[in-house]
Order: C-alpha cells, then structure tokens, then sequence
C-alpha cells in the first residue's frame, strides 16, 4: 500500500471530509488529491521522473503534504529540508540530493535558497509575490496543469521519503525511506494507541515537518483519514487553543513543548482539555514532576515514543498501562522508552556483535519493516549500520527481565536539545576554525526549557586567556544553525584525554549530570 494510493483511496470513498486545515485554508480529501494529481503532472511535464528529488524550504505548510504525495505520484522522492541550515549545510544537502526542483515557502528563507543553490541546475518554485530571477509562481503554475490519470511507477518498497540527519563526520546523511515504512510505523501505532483517533477525529501536527516526530504523526493521520489542522511551528498559545477549538482527541508533543505549555500560557490550568484523551511524547523521557504536572492540568493518558529517523518512527513504547503502573509504585519505568512494538524486535549486543542478556549494557539494535532502505548515495555507511536486517541505533542501553529497554547513553554522542539532534563533532570543528580557539569539546547539559543545551570548553590559544562568548556565538552563527550553537562556554588550560588521546567527555560530563 502506498501512501499516495491511500490518500486517493479516501479521496474516492469520502472526497467532502476534511483532510488538511491551516488558518484559513481548508482542503478535503477530494481536493488534496486533485491538487497532488496536478503538481504531479507538472512536475512530469518539466522533465521530473521516478527517483529525481524534490525539496521543500519553509515552516509546516498544505504545500509540504501536497508536494509529498504529488512527487510520490510520479516515483518522485520528495526532501523536506531543515530551514535552520546555514548556507554551506543547505547546500551540501541540495548537491548531496540532487535536487531538480526546490519549492520555498516563505520570504525569510529565500535568500538562503538563493545563496545555497547558485550555480546549480534546480527549477525554483515559491508562494511569494516577488520572485528571483529565473523562478516561479507555484500557485499559478499548479493551477495550469491538468488532471490526467497518472499510471503508478512505485511499488511499495519503493523509495518515498529523505529525511536528512546528522553524521559523526559532521556531513548530514540522506535517510531513505520506503511507502512500506511510513505505513508500517503508522500501523504499529495504530496497534500500540489506546484512545486512538478515527475517521472524522482531528490531529494537531506543530512540529517541523523535517522531522520524523512530525512526519510519522501526519501520515498515521492521513492513513485512517482524520483531519490534520497544521501549525506552521509550535505556540504554545496557538496549541491550547487548537485544542479547545477543535476538540482534538489526541497529539503528539516532545517533553519540551509540554513544559512550555505549563509555563508560558496564562491560566494553562483553567482552560478546556476535556475532549483530550491521550498525549504522545517522544525524543526523550518524561521526569516524574513534569508527568504529574501534566496529568493534573490536562488530565488524559501519556504515550512515550522511541525512535529515529532510520526506523521511521517509534520501535518501542511506553504505554498508557506502563504510565499507571510507573506512577503506581514503578517510577523506574519513567527512565524506560519501554517495549517494542508490534513492527519490531529489539536486540542488545556487546562491540562484537555477539547478544547480550536482560540487565547487560550494550548498543540496542533493531529489525523492522520500518528500517530504512539506506543512506542516500552512502552504500559503506548503509552497510555499517544494517546488518542482515538488523540496523545498529548508536544508543547505549539494556533491557529488563519484562522486556522494558532502559537507554543510558548515545554511543555518538548525540545532544537531544528542544527535539534538534545535535551532534558535538560537527559544533567542535566549526569552533576550532576560530582564531582563539586551540582545543574544544562540546557536551550536552541539563536544560530545563530545551531538555538538554550545548556547552563548549575551550583551551584558548595563549594560556589564561579570556575567552570572548559572544564573538564564539557570532561565528558559530556564519556557519551552523542556532539551534546547533552552544549556550554556555568554559575555558580551560586542557581538556582531560585518555593515553589514545580521546577526549574523556564522561570527565567533563560528570559535574552536570548527577
């Protein structure tokens, strides 16, 4: 089943239900998958055929689903870019994909798509009044083309999706995805939920549409033909009131998002949750303060996600039952992503390879129909992190004698800030093309806003030196998005290293992780 030939199903079955709403617009089934019939056919007519990519620039929008299902139509691959990315990573990614055509939804990114794009061959699309030279007005232009039937060229495990992530080399990844692995993860989910949403029921999809945290929830959504009201990022304000206004059931939301709720909407206590059932988080734990914090104001069950972009979404989870059995005397489970679903089995090994019993601290590995086909034009990276089948996560955890895995560390360092993964390589070799800047080491803190925040030690070059913070930000803002940019820096003669010359990051973290 693919995912494009499920939205033309409801489209047949049910054309006048509401699929997509964002502020004023409205599209139903019906006009969803015309529009996607439409740009597919554009998109053929302009040269596009199966496996060409396509890239999307700009915050959550109807464009974004549209031009998904449109490339999906045609064998397509659409890209959902990081509008985040500085110049040199945007354009790494559209050399790295590929792209034949960039569609950029809004003013602001426009000359950084301008900039990140010179000089190569890509057709421009945007919704803006006043385009760049060469480009073009992607309404009037989808409006114009027609809607022939389109004969399908994709099979199911067919490439569907590229998601990029970042890499231990500091170069992003191209994660490829297959109509198989959207479908399956919603599957499982569909298994896992109680208090699940059908036909007719409204979903809230807020975070960025780059993210597997959001894609995952928006097609789940689309597969069983609810209504999804899309934000174009996350408000907190903007949250609540979308839950009142249109009785959601049901959203998913990382923990970070819930404490800016609790904390930045006036009388967040007073206002109307009683149409929610059930909120899914995922990215990281829950801590027992914030759960009971939320369970009194919005009063409905938690769902907790593990997963990544490789496996297309959540490979276990920590139910609704395990949330009352945790607040029941069982706190412990809180620090667990729980068990594996109904598409996947989980497995610890040792650096061998060789599998590890309950209560053994090993890197987790995975096997699902939810595991990408690959990295893009990465086949040595791909087949160092699949192995007949099974895709090695980069996580350090164990499981228990009921199957419950507990994760401990990332095996690459990975920083988890505000939802963003963060990878400290990548931030250590920018700062170390600073002028003052002799050795570095990047590690994530405890953060209560963002989970967790990037905090750089800097060995200045004359010793004793003083170091000048912001003149540290400012560079790092030339090349690296701001998320990716460390909040707190720490200078010191030398970082602490072991006889290989590694640095001893569990030295510098030990102070601030209790």
């Amino acid at each position: 089943m693919r995912i494009d030939k499920t939205v033309q199903y409801h489209a047949a079955q049910r054309p006048d239900s509401l699929a997509l709403v964002q502020d004023d617009l409205q599209l139903t089934y019906g006009e969803l998958d015309q529009r996607a019939i439409k740009v597919a056919n554009g998109l053929s007519a302009i040269g596009m055929v199966k496996n060409d990519r396509v890239v999307i620039v700009g915050e959550n929008s109807i464009e974004h689903v549209v031009l998904i299902l449109a490339a999906a139509k045609i064998g397509a691959v659409a890209v959902t870019l990081n509008y985040r990315l500085a110049v040199p990573e945007m354009r790494f990614v559209l050399e790295d994909a590929q792209a034949k055509v960039v569609l950029t939804t809004d003013q602001i990114f426009v000359e950084t798509v301008v900039s990140a794009s010179e000089g190569l061959p890509i057709q421009h699309f945007s919704v803006i009044d006043e385009l760049p030279d060469q480009w073009l007005p992607w309404t009037l232009w989808w409006q114009q083309q027609s809607l022939d039937t389109i004969e399908p060229v994709s099979e199911i495990d067919d490439a569907f999706l590229q998601l990029y992530t970042s890499g231990t080399t500091g170069k992003p990844k191209g994660v490829v995805l297959s109509h198989r692995n959207i479908v399956d993860v919603g599957m499982s989910g569909i298994i896992a939920a109680e208090n699940r949403p059908s036909i007719g029921d409204t979903e809230l999809i807020m975070a960025p549409l780059f993210h597997i945290g959001a894609i995952a929830p928006l097609f789940y959504s689309l597969l069983i033909a609810v209504t999804v009201v899309i934000h174009r990022n996350f408000n907190p304000l903007a949250v609540v009131d979308t839950i009142e206004n249109y009785r959601l059931k049901s959203l998913f939301m990382v923990p970070a998002m819930i404490q800016a709720i609790i904390s930045a909407v006036p009388n967040v206590r007073e206002r109307d949750y009683s149409s929610l059932k059930r909120i899914n988080y995922g990215a990281s734990p829950i801590g027992e303060g914030l759960l009971k914090d939320a369970l009194e104001i919005f009063n409905c069950d938690f769902q907790q996600s593990y997963g990544m972009t490789e496996t297309a979404g959540a490979i276990c989870q920590l139910t609704v039952a395990d949330h009352k059995r945790a607040l029941n005397g069982r706190l412990d489970l809180l620090k667990s992503c729980g068990r594996p679903n109904a598409a996947s089995e989980v497995k610890v090994v040792d650096d061998s390879g060789h599998p590890l019993p309950a209560n053994e601290l090993g890197e987790l590995m995975v096997k699902s129909s939810t595991v990408m086909i690959g990295y893009w034009n990465q086949p040595e990276q791909t087949a160092q992190a699949i192995n007949a089948g099974w895709l090695y996560t980069g996580d350090i955890g164990y499981y228990d004698e009921e199957g419950y895995v507990f994760l401990k560390d990332r095996k690459k360092d990975m920083v988890i800030t505000g939802g963003e993964n963060v990878y400290p390589n990548e931030v250590e070799r920018v700062l170390l093309q600073h002028p003052v800047v002799s050795d570095v080491a990047v590690i994530g803190v405890p953060d209560e806003k963002y989970g967790e925040s990037l905090l750089a030690f800097i060995v200045p070059n004359a010793e004793g030196a003083p170091i000048d913070e912001l003149s540290l930000i400012e560079f790092c803002r030339e090349h690296l998005a701001g998320y990716k940019i460390p909040r707190q820096y720490v200078a010191l003669d030398t970082l602490p290293r072991n006889p290989s010359g590694k640095v001893l990051k569990t030295v510098l973290r030990e102070p601030y992780w209790p």
